[in-house]
């Protein structure tokens, strides 16, 4: 008999637990790649190409600490998915960035009865297309609540995107910029409106602090608050299934370039 679907909060908590052990062996392999002098590429770890050279093999897990068959991406929660994506950057750079929409425009989509998230979300495409820098493979949480999960605030974006070369950061900032409203369409520059940094490999500690609203309701935010590029999906699912599984079953289905998806 198949076993009962885990609720989302116990799906959280089993993939936290394979989150933790996939970070532990990827240590283990950066410090193995360092004492070679060669960078700490967590492709090259997950790969299994690292493995060859030694007795102790990290990856692919297969299973959990407790014997279990890890599950399908399929399977995985959000927070999972996320948590795959920010680590299949960690060798690039990876810039997280927070985004106030513009008061001005987040009453006028309610007021019109719009889906900010997914307002936002097509002006992010459009303004990082209209700067030929190319889609810049991000992803982004829409919040409505204060950390201490009872206050209403307005609303803002916290995210992470993939940046490569000299002026990627620039780009992205004048792109959030603009998409949330800010100095733009006669509306004025707000205070505080736009911050970011680079990614300072802090664990789990990022996943969860953009996670740490995204359950309650709100009537300003009716769909989903989470959305993510196809190919950071694609990259995501590819990295996790190499760990998991070895393998990178996600290549045969490749997926169009740039377009934004919430994730399912």
């Amino acid at each position: 008999m198949p076993s009962a679907p885990l609720s989302p909060k116990a799906k959280r908590s089993r993939d936290r637990q394979i989150a933790l052990i996939i970070e532990q062996n990827l240590n283990l392999g950066a410090a193995r790649l360092a004492a070679w002098g060669l960078p700490p590429n967590p492709l090259t770890v997950v790969s299994g190409e690292l493995d060859k050279t030694e007795e102790s093999s990290l990856f692919p897990l297969w299973r959990d600490s407790n014997g279990n068959a890890l599950p399908r991406w399929s399977d995985l929660s959000d927070w999972m998915k996320v948590r795959m994506a920010i680590l299949a950057m960690w060798s690039y750079e990876c810039l997280t960035f927070h985004v106030n929409l513009h008061p001005d425009l987040e009453t006028s989509l309610c007021t019109a009865g719009r889906d900010p998230c997914v307002v936002f979300r097509d002006r992010l495409r459009v303004e990082l297309r209209k700067s030929g820098q190319g889609q810049h493979e991000h992803l982004f949480v829409m919040e409505s609540f204060a950390k201490d999960r009872k206050t209403p605030v307005r609303l803002h974006i916290h995210g992470a995107a993939f940046v490569e070369k000299a002026g990627d950061e620039e780009t992205l900032e004048r792109a959030a910029f603009r998409a949330a409203g800010q100095g733009v369409g006669g509306r004025t520059t707000r205070a505080r409106a736009y911050h970011a940094k680079r990614y300072w490999g802090g664990g789990l500690r990022f996943t969860d602090y953009i996670f740490k609203v995204i359950d309650l309701p709100d009537a300003r935010l009716p769909g989903k608050r989470m959305c993510m590029t196809r190919d950071m999906i694609q990259g995501a699912r590819e990295f996790y299934e190499f760990a998991a599984f070895g393998y990178d079953a996600g290549a045969r289905g490749r997926t169009k370039r740039g377009t934004m998806v919430a994730l399912p």
